[in-house]
This record gives structure tokens, sequence and C-alpha cells, in this order.
């Protein structure tokens, strides 16, 4: 029985009430799954980070935090007759990985790659003829978009023999999940799918994940490119991660990529290089209008992004005390104090309502965890990136508390439904159990089976001779 005081009120008002203790109650103590039962039926937007915790505690950090995508042992387990699929996701762009890891097993020269579309079919078809004696590496693109040419793709791979092509030969291909992928190739190919990473924390790691000191060492400023660098890997999570708040977040969601960052890396070492003076005006042009605004359509997003990019290319990025979270909180708190097209009720408001002295304290931690990080080598800048928040607030996004509610909430009922879709769909049997039903099918088939092959005694009394062969394919058909 939950006593009707006020300690309930409290937590259920928190900002993070997976985080707070239950308030006390005359039942006996509960564990932490009943816990997360609570969570769901008062705080169902809580339960994303509340189920991270849960499997962290029990399993460990691996299986809550993404791996790096590790190409080199996808490429070790494949064979010069089977294609390697990369399944493409918004956001992600693995060409640039490819093309550096043909760099490092010295297939530069030897990769030719070309996109597919509309009149490509024929020169893919000699490309692939040509490399197949050759050893080389042959990448089509965006096989998506050639639907008609799928079935020559389809019939032109099952030609490829082991003992006819080079034993470096590699087929690589990039699709967009489509109907008109043929379902034997992916049968028989190496599959592999790298999602953009979840989270600002996870986005940036994995930014500077390619960054090596060699950067660095070729321009005059160092600090200020580490300084800069660091702003720009930031913008590019920031606005990646905007799309999970809808339209909130973006007008029209675009799919920014790998790409944008790589040519505004660039970009920005060319331009620390060639100028005594930082020109933060064309870099904010280059990047804002240019890369990343060439994606953008409508004209309020192309605003919202020049605006946020002003936040990092900036003067005040260079001094260790400029804080992210209060320059975001800045330019677009005043735009999202009344957010709109919210679809809540009245007990997710009273949840999700910060009191005065909460917003302020949020507002300090904020301040104090996201900003540039002090000068320092290449491994302290990414311990500092690991060291941020795993969750991110919506204060940092330049949003109102209160625009994280919906956003929670449907990532929590993604999550259930992931889970209940796992569940046997067939009924159980009356008075049992589903998994009682499948481990008396299991006993029935088994009980039917014949007795296994006394192998030792079928070697002794037909061993293995010249003039025998059958000997020899009796036992390993008993094997």
């Amino acid at each position: 029985r939950l006593r009707a005081d006020g300690a309930w009120r409290e937590w259920f008002s928190s900002e993070a009430p997976h985080e707070a203790p239950l308030p006390q109650h005359d039942a006996e103590p509960l564990s932490a799954f009943q816990k997360l039962l609570v969570l769901r039926c008062l705080r169902a937007d809580k339960c994303v980070p509340a189920v991270v915790d849960f499997v962290r505690g029990r399993l460990g950090r691996d299986f809550t935090e993404p791996p790096p995508f590790d190409l080199a042992l996808s490429f070790d387990d494949s064979h010069c007759a089977t294609p390697l699929v990369f399944i493409l996701s918004p956001g992600a762009d693995p060409i640039a990985s490819l093309i550096k890891f043909a760099e490092t097993r010295g297939f530069a020269k030897r990769l030719c790659s070309i996109s597919l579309g509309q009149g490509q079919g024929p020169l893919a078809e000699r490309m692939v003829g040509e490399a197949l004696p050759a050893g080389g590496w042959v990448v089509l693109q965006n096989c998506h978009l050639a639907p008609s040419w799928m079935p020559s793709l389809e019939k032109m791979c099952e030609e490829i023999a082991s003992e006819r092509t080079h034993a470096d030969f590699r087929l690589w291909l990039t699709a967009a999940p489509s109907a008109h992928f043929p379902v034997s190739l992916l049968q028989n190919s190496l599959k592999m799918t790298n999602e953009p990473p979840k989270g600002l924390r996870a986005n940036i790691a994995s930014s500077w994940l390619a960054v090596d000191e060699n950067y660095f060492a070729e321009c005059p400023k160092p600090k200020e490119l580490r300084k800069l660098l660091f702003g720009l890997t930031f913008f590019h999570a920031l606005i990646q991660e905007r799309r999970k708040f809808g339209a909130l977040g973006w007008n029209i969601p675009y799919e920014f990529n790998e790409s944008d960052l790589r040519i505004c890396v660039r970009q920005l070492q060319m331009f620390l290089c060639e100028y005594d003076e930082i020109p933060y005006k064309a870099l904010n042009y280059m990047a804002g209008e240019l890369n990343y605004g060439g994606r953008v359509t409508d004209d309020k997003d192309r605003r919202l992004a020049t605006c946020l990019l002003s936040d990092f290319y900036t003067e005040r990025i260079l001094h260790d005390d400029y804080s992210f979270a209060d320059a975001c909180n800045h330019d677009a708190g005043a735009a999202c104090t009344s957010p709109q097209g919210l679809e809540t009720t009245p007990s997710d408001a009273v949840a999700a309502r910060p009191t005065l002295s909460s917003s302020r304290s949020s507002a300090v931690v904020l301040s104090r965890v996201y900003r540039a990080p002090p000068d320092g080598s290449l491994d302290t800048i990414r311990a500092f990136v690991h060291a941020l928040p795993e969750s991110d607030p919506p204060q940092i996004f330049g949003l109102h508390p209160n625009a994280d509610i919906t956003c929670a909430r449907k990532e929590t009922h993604a999550l259930f439904a992931g889970v209940l879709s796992l569940q046997p769909r067939t009924a159980a049997s009356a008075g049992g159990s589903s998994d009682a039903a499948v481990e008396s099918i299991a006993s029935d088939i088994e009980a039917k089976l014949p007795p296994q092959f006394d192998v030792g005694a079928a070697r002794e009394r037909y061993p293995t001779a010249y003039l025998e062969s059958m000997n020899t394919v009796l036992v390993q058909e008993l094997v």
C-alpha cells in the first residue's frame, strides 16, 4: 500500500526519477526489475535510460555502448567469391571508411568505384570483368537505384567462381533496404551495416576516432585547430540528434552524414594553415551555407543551422570558460520556451515541469559539462568526450525541457514493442506455458530418433583401405 504523502509526488515530478530512490512504502523492498515496472506505469518517458542502467548493472558497459565499426574484421571473414554488402542507413556513409581501409591494405590504386543508375550497368559489368583476373576491388554504390539491373547483378555474382578468380578480388556493394535487391545475393553475401551513433557523446566520440595527431601537426595553429574541430564535431552531432525531436528539431528531417563533416574538417585545416588570422565568417559560410546548408531546403531550417553553427565557429570557443549550453540556450531558448505540437497529457506536463531551483541547478551543471576541453593531447580530448553524459538534455539543443516528453515516450513505446515482438506467437496449451510446450515437442522428437552410431566400432570393422573406398564413405556418412 502506497502512503498518501508528498514523497511520491516529489518523486513523480522530479527530472530524473529513474536515478532517485523510490519513496518508502509498506510493502517489501522492490528489486531493480520491479522498480522498472513502477517507472513504466508512472513515468514512461524515463524507461529507456532506466533500462540502460539496468542492463549496464547486470551485464556490463559493453552491452550498452555500441562498439566501433571494424571493417578489417569483416574483411577477414570474406572470400573472393563472396560479395560484401553495406546496408545503408540514414546519416551513415561507409565509402570513406572503405577508401581508408583500402589505403591501409595497399589497394588504393586497385580500387574502382561507380554509382549505379540509368545506363551504368554495362560499365559496372566491364569493371568487374577487368578486376576478376587482376585481383582488384570494385565498389558498386547505390544498388537500390538500379532495380532493373539487379537480375544482371545476381547472375554476374552467381558466375563468380573461386577457381577462376584472383584471391585478392573483392566486390563491394552498397544499397538501402529495397524489395528489388536479390534475396539470393543477400543470402550468399557478407552483410554489414554502420548506423550513426545515438547520442551526442557517442556521435562525437565516433568523429574523433577518425582523427590522428598528424592532422594537428601539419597546422601552425594546433591549439586553435583542436578547439574549433571539437566545436565542429559537436555541431555535427547536435544537428543529427535534433531529428529525434521531430518537427521541434527540424521542419524537414535532413540526412546529414559523415561526408559533410569530412569536407568541413579539411576546409578548417586549410583555412587555419593559409591565413594568419582565423576567418570565422568564411568558415561559417562554407559550412553553414554550402556543406551542411546545401542539404537544407527550408529557409527557417537554414537560419537555425547557421545560428547554431555560429556558437561553435566563434572566437569565444578558444577560451576554456566558454560553454556550449549557455550559447545554445541564449540563441534558441527564447524561441522554444513555449513548444507547440507536443502530444502530452496533464500528468506528463507535471512530470516534466522542472522547479525554479532545479532549472537553475541544471543550467549550472550543463554549463560546466558541455564545453570545449582544455588544450591537450588527442587521448585527453577523447577521454573528455567519454566523460560526457550518456543522455542528452533538451536544453543543450536549445529546446525547452518539455520537448523531450514526446520523443522519450516514442522511444519507450518502440522499445517495448520490440520486446513484445520477440515473444512466442503461438498460443500455449491449456494449463502450460509456451516453454513447456516446446520442451514437450522436443522430447517427443528426441524419443523417436534412432540410437547414435558407434563410429569407433565402424572404423574397426570397416577400416580405411586403398581398395575399399566405400569404407571411407561409410565412416563419413556415420559422422
